[in-house]
This record gives C-alpha cells, sequence and structure tokens, in this order.
C-alpha cells in the first residue's frame, strides 16, 4: 500500500527529508531535466491498519506541504471497503419503497414501482427528503426581506415554516432515523466512494457506522411491512399511500421537465422555435400528465423576455392541444 506526492520545487524538500514516520518506507525520486521530485510513503501489506498509518501520514503532508497527490492507496483501500454497505443501502432502500407500495393497494402501484425504477439515487432522495413548497416559502420569504436582514432573523423566520417530506408523510418521522435524520451525510458519503473522493480514516469510520446503522433499520422496516401483510392484511386495503407517491412521482416530473423547458429555452426560441413544440409534446404524452401551460409560461418568460418574445403568444402558438392543462 502506497501514498505517492508530487513536488514541483525544493521548498518543502528539506522537511520532507526529515519526515520518516516508524517502519513506513519513504523513498523520493528526482525526475531528471526537471525541478520537480516525489516523495512515496509505503508499508508491505494491505489491511486497516496499514490504511490508518497511511492515512495519518496523508493528512500531515497534504495539511503542511500541499503537494499533488499523486497516488493515495488508504483512501482507495476505504473507498473499496465502503462500496459494499453503499451498494446494499441502496438496494435494500429501493426494496423498502417497492415493497410498501406493492403490498398496500391502490391502481397506481405498478406505475410507481416503474417509475422509482427508473430514478436513480440522487433523484429518489429528492423526492423522499426536500419538500419543494418548503423551498418556495423560505425562497419567498427571505426575497420579501426589505433590509439588511440577520441571520437570527432568518433562522427565526424558516423555523415558523411547516416542512412535510414525503418521508415522513408515507413512511413516518419515526422509521429508519438513521438515514431520515442523516441523509444529506449519506449523499456525501455515497458522492465521495463513488467517484473516488479522498477520504480519511475519521471519515471512513464515520460512514460504516452510519450504512451499518441504516442497513439493520431498513432490514427491520422491510420485516414489519412483510409482517402486516402477512398478518393484518386489512390494514394494506387503504390505497392513500399509493395515491399520496403516485401525485409526488407526478409533481416531481413535471418539475425536472419544467426545469428542462426552462434551461433550454434559449437555445430553442433563439436556434429552433420549433423545439418548443417537442419539449411540450414530452410535457403531455411521454409523463402522461397534464400541462400547466401557466406555469410553464410564468417559468420561461423572464428568460425569453431577454430575446424580445412574448412568452404567452409563443407558448400557445406550439401547444398541442390548447383545451389541456
Amino acid at each position: 500500500m502506497i501514498q505517492e506526492y508530487l513536488f514541483i520545487n525544493d521548498t518543502h524538500r528539506e522537511e520532507i527529508e526529515k519526515y520518516a514516520p516508524d517502519k513506513v518506507v519513504r523513498e523520493i525520486h528526482d525526475i531528471d531535466n526537471s525541478t520537480c521530485w516525489i516523495v512515496t510513503y509505503s508499508l508491505p501489506k494491505e489491511n486497516e491498519d496499514c490504511a490508518k498509518v497511511l492515512s495519518q501520514i496523508n493528512n500531515y503532508v497534504v495539511d503542511n506541504f500541499k503537494p499533488t497527490v499523486l497516488t493515495n492507496e488508504s483512501s482507495a483501500y476505504y473507498n473499496r471497503k465502503l462500496y459494499p454497505h453503499i451498494n446494499e443501502f441502496e438496494r435494500k432502500l429501493r426494496k423498502l419503497l417497492y415493497l410498501k407500495s406493492a403490498i398496500y393497494h391502490g391502481e397506481k402501484k405498478i406505475d410507481n414501482i416503474r417509475d422509482l425504477e427508473a430514478k436513480d439515487l440522487g433523484v429518489i432522495f429528492e423526492l423522499l427528503f426536500t419538500d419543494a413548497e418548503f423551498v418556495k416559502a423560505v425562497r419567498t420569504k427571505v426575497n420579501e426581506k426589505t433590509w439588511q436582514f440577520t441571520k437570527k432573523e432568518i433562522i427565526a423566520s424558516i423555523q415558523k415554516i411547516t416542512e412535510d417530506t414525503v418521508w415522513n408523510n408515507l413512511l413516518g418521522a419515526e422509521s429508519v432515523t438513521s438515514l431520515s435524520e442523516n441523509f444529506l451525510a449519506v449523499k456525501d458519503y455515497r458522492n465521495d466512494v463513488m467517484h473516488a473522493h479522498n477520504i480519511d480514516t475519521e471519515t471512513f469510520r464515520e460512514a460504516k457506522k452510519l450504512f451499518t446503522s441504516i442497513n439493520e433499520q431498513l432490514d427491520a422496516e422491510i420485516g414489519l411491512i412483510i409482517k402486516k401483510a402477512e398478518e393484518a392484511p386489512e390494514e394494506t386495503t387503504d390505497s392513500a399511500f399509493n395515491e399520496a407517491l403516485n401525485t409526488a412521482l407526478a409533481a416531481q416530473n413535471a418539475s425536472n421537465l419544467l426545469k428542462h423547458a426552462r434551461d433550454s429555452i434559449i437555445e430553442f426560441s433563439s436556434v429552433r422555435p420549433d423545439g418548443m413544440r417537442e419539449l411540450l409534446r414530452q410535457l403531455q404524452e411521454y409523463y402522461a400528465l397534464p400541462v400547466d401551460y401557466a406555469q410553464l409560461q410564468t417559468a420561461m418568460k423572464p428568460i425569453l423576455g431577454q430575446h424580445r418574445i412574448n412568452a404567452k403568444n409563443r407558448i400557445m402558438q406550439w401547444v398541442p392541444n390548447k383545451n389541456c392543462g
């Protein structure tokens, strides 16, 4: 297991030559015809003890000398060790959502499961743990301030706004609390591992502990869902869960397409006017959703205004079916 660092000059050469941790092999290599040189620190085995030692070395070297990190095998080790826990978590979270939707009654259960299957974890997290109405209310509250507000004032205003997430509504605030109370940390840890970001020993241990707890709680919640279906099937006849989930999925799909339309309108309005027709077709047909053209107009009007185009006339001109929405 090895740590490897690139230095472009001799500014820290003397300090590096003096830094020789016990039981670690340190080697310095000069690059011919260059001011650059490389230092490596290595241990013969690949295990958690060696990873811990090399991670400490990495923290010291990076914090004190700011080299370019060429190889960080302690972090790579931690990434590999965390991946199975994260993979297990993603699969169990999907299993929980699929099972609950399938076991509870409702005409939308099949559509819900298929829609969830098509989404990546980031989109599912946004669906479960963010409240669009809360975000909208916070932005409105901040924009309403007419003077140089204080941090304390903003926090007090936000605390008065109700946040109502899909997770709390459909699964309950007490369900899998290790996830619901730490979903931002879960997202960050997952991104670090999936994108090969460098992580140290402390981060590894915190992430492993959190995912272990979440996976245990997911197992327990899945067991409760199956137990209810087997022992109290009368409690699963209500279609409210699937209706509410379907409404949330539809709202998210429409919102994402509106964002896509807004982001694309500059190109389409100035280069391909017929592009608007395609965006509206996606909204109306691909997701089979009623299109709120007033909302679409409002979302795109500021951008269309840059091109001196009347938003209402431009949109309504290309609406495939003006009676819908």
